[in-house]
């Protein structure tokens, strides 16, 4: 019997010796299945677009292994702009039960790159090599004008019905005296004066023609320009010699751009002398007018000569700008004690660079000859650039050039007010 009991004990142990290797066996047999099972991502197929930054990244391959999945968090947002939040992660994992292939989530739509913003310039642009105009609180008619012959005194300025108007001073000092720039009037070298004509229309140009020439060009400003006396100002500033264009009626089809104050053979002596003197008082801090056109006007002696009158008056001269056979400014500027200069036409009569070369040995031959010569150019830019190289070497041939004033005729009453206005300089020690 107790062999019997000790048979079956044993038995028993050896059944749930069996029974333990067992449930070992099938315990490493569902191990090793579930290790065995496919990688998947572990973003939920439904998950938004833009729930992950990295979306549109691709897939991280390394050697010798399957493609895995990146998750979002392992790549940076972008910092242009804010990441979405992401969704909650599942509550309950995906489960492994079976060997199928889980089912790819769907494509991600590409997410739009940001518009990137305005490019930054990296670098301020370079300080002005040219000085600013000046301030715009200038543009007024003024009484006086910053010049490097010092500001132009009220004596010789009046009011008139337009402005402040130019006039002889009581001691006898002149304007075109007064408002000139320096120059060696003792020299013996032929003397070139040359005229640059159409300024203060367009800003650019007219402040290259100020800045870029030399100083012994003399500028010509239109009257009907904006801000004239700021611009004024700006040439004395740098040296130049300043001239008003004068408007006059030349009788033909030029003359539509000559304005509402152009001096006309159909307008009474009054009216046109009313024209002058709004011409007069647009600015000050000029040496005198040229005139703008004019054959018709001018080939009417007995018209032009009150408006010669009232230059000569107010202590200005005179240049004439046409090659006519009319010398109705001359003869009269002998008269009145009018300073006079002529020109001998355009050196930009002709289009092209060219033209303006062959006009200019022209000029220096003519200036080789009489000693000195005058000639006009317009202000367009071709012009200017060229005028600056032929400057820099025009003392190398032999000659100076020269400010309006420097090659102006002045006789007998002019010569005597000329006296007159030094002795009255003398006096009050300038």
């Amino acid at each position: 019997m107790t062999m019997a009991r000790k048979g079956a004990g044993a038995l028993l142990i050896a059944y749930v010796i069996l029974f333990a290797l067992i449930a070992a066996t099938l315990g490493v047999v569902l191990l090793g299945r579930d290790r065995s099972e496919t990688v998947v991502s572990l973003r939920p197929a439904n998950a938004a677009v833009t729930a992950s930054p990295a979306a549109s990244r691709p897939a991280e391959t390394t050697p010798g292994s399957a493609t895995r999945a990146i998750p979002p968090a392992a790549a940076p947002p972008p910092k242009a702009v804010e990441p979405a939040a992401r969704p909650a992660p599942p509550t309950e994992p995906p489960a492994a039960t079976s060997t199928a292939a889980v089912p790819a989530p769907a494509p991600d739509k590409p997410v739009p790159a940001p518009e990137p913003p305005p490019r930054a310039t990296l670098y301020p642009p370079p300080p002005p090599e040219k000085p600013a105009p000046p301030s715009p609180a200038a543009d007024k008619p003024a009484t006086s004008v910053a010049a490097a012959g010092g500001p132009t005194p009220t004596a010789l300025l009046e009011e008139g019905p337009y402005g402040p108007l130019p006039r002889i001073g009581p001691d006898g000092r002149l304007p075109w005296i007064l408002n000139n720039s320096r120059f060696d009037h003792g020299t013996r070298k032929p003397r070139i004066g040359l005229i640059v004509t159409g300024l203060g229309l367009s800003p650019q140009v007219t402040e290259d023609a100020i800045v870029q020439l030399p100083a012994e060009i003399t500028l010509a400003f239109v009257p009907y320009a904006p801000e004239l006396q700021r611009w004024i100002a700006l040439a004395r500033q740098f040296g130049h010699e300043v001239l008003i264009s004068l408007p006059l009626e030349g009788g033909t089809d030029a003359d539509q751009g000559l304005g509402p104050r152009m001096l006309s053979t159909q307008a009474s002596s009054s009216e046109n002398l009313d024209r002058l003197r709004w011409v007069l008082s647009r600015a000050n801090g000029y040496v005198g007018v040229v005139t703008w056109e004019g054959e018709k006007l001018l080939g009417n002696g007995q018209q032009i000569i009150p408006v010669l009158q009232e230059i000569a008056g107010r202590g200005l001269m005179v240049v004439d700008s046409r090659q006519a056979r009319s010398n109705v400014v001359q003869q009269q500027a002998d008269t009145l004690g009018l300073p006079f200069a002529k020109s001998r036409g355009f050196l930009d009569s002709e289009p092209g660079v060219a033209a303006l070369d062959r006009n200019l040995q022209q000029l220096e031959s003519l200036t080789q000859r009489a000693g000195f010569g005058v000639a006009m150019a317009v202000a367009f830019p071709d012009n200017l650039r060229r005028l600056v190289d032929w400057s820099r070497t025009v003392a190398q041939r032999g000659f100076v050039l020269a400010p309006i004033t420097g090659v102006t005729e002045c006789k007998d009453l002019c010569q005597q007010r000329v006296a007159r206005h030094g002795a009255a300089v003398s006096k009050a020690g300038r």
